[in-house]
């Protein structure tokens, strides 16, 4: 446990200056940017945007499959981005069947549904509730906590969910914690090309995983009966609005770019494409205090003090 801590912790995190210099009580980062009016505007707009584009593929997956015939005996999910509610202007839709009995190859439920749903980059993948605690890889757990049900089937997702939340909850932290900091995107040191910060913006992700890890530490500690503390629920908030700024960056800089945020590292730091919350150096702050954010919330857990 002893490495996991070292790997997880950072000097940097453990002094909390990204997150101090995000938070702190008056003329802070974070204070800024949300008193900035052209900042409030974006939000609301992009965020409502994002709802009906949720709502849409929602709608449209529901028609695919039931004339597909494909939900009979199954739950069909949205997850990823649009699972969480906050798809992008380039983001695949992310399907899950969870299925009671049988499997089906993953491949003839994606080619039918591509050649039904034009306008979507589709991805599939099937489940059954038994496999929960063969699956040791973060995105099959990430992909846990961020579930949207497409059709009226809730048994299988239902299933699904209890034995995910009794794998979590008699599992220990250190496994979580393993196989998080094993993931290659991930290296506590933010000036390193590796960082989580340029992982997740060279790859797309904005922030994904980091989110997504807080969530399922607190799937876990839902379903363990624990109670939250006060830190845990103030750091929570913090994770989410850092999580958020990532989400209005990505729509901000495809919106005004017309390209994925992957490509965000290469404008130019004097770039005034974008307004001035989101550029590099302020975009990088935010990135490093969410991964120092997360950091503090694997330590509010005492298991992993004692270990």
């Amino acid at each position: 446990m002893a490495g996991i801590s070292h790997r997880m912790h950072s000097s940097d995190a453990t002094e909390n200056g990204a997150t101090d210099r995000l938070f702190s009580e008056s003329g802070s980062l974070h204070e800024t940017i949300q008193h900035d009016r052209q900042f409030r505007a974006m939000r609301v707009a992009v965020l409502t945007g994002m709802k009906e584009r949720t709502a849409a593929a929602t709608r449209t997956l529901r028609r695919a499959v039931g004339r597909l015939g494909l939900s009979r005996h199954r739950s069909v999910a949205l997850t990823g981005s649009y699972g969480r509610g906050h798809p992008g202007t380039y983001s695949d839709l992310d399907v899950v069947f969870v299925e009671e009995i049988g499997t089906q190859s993953t491949g003839d439920i994606e080619s039918q549904l591509e050649r039904s749903m034009h306008g979507y980059s589709v991805s599939v993948s099937v489940h059954s509730a038994d496999v929960v605690a063969q699956q040791q890889d973060l995105w099959f757990w990430l992909t846990l906590t961020s579930l949207r049900l497409v059709n009226k089937n809730q048994g299988p997702l239902n299933c699904l969910l209890a034995s995910g939340r009794e794998y979590l909850g008699r599992v220990s932290l250190s496994a979580i914690l393993a196989v998080y900091v094993q993931d290659p995107l991930h290296c506590v040191d933010r000036n390193d090309p590796g960082s989580p910060f340029s992982f997740n913006v060279k790859r797309g992700q904005g922030g994904v995983v980091e989110y997504g890890l807080a969530r399922l530490l607190q799937m876990r500690l839902h379903a363990q009966g624990g109670p939250v503390s006060a830190e845990q629920f103030e750091l929570i908030d913090r994770i989410e609005w850092c999580y958020l700024y990532l989400v209005l960056l990505r729509e901000s800089f495809a919106n005004s770019r017309k390209r994925p945020l992957n490509s965000y590292l290469e404008l130019p730091e004097e770039s005034r494409i974008l307004p001035w919350f989101f550029l590099k150096p302020v975009a990088v702050e935010i990135g490093a205090g969410l991964h120092d954010l997360v950091c503090r919330y694997v330590a509010s857990f005492d298991e992993i003090e004692s270990s």
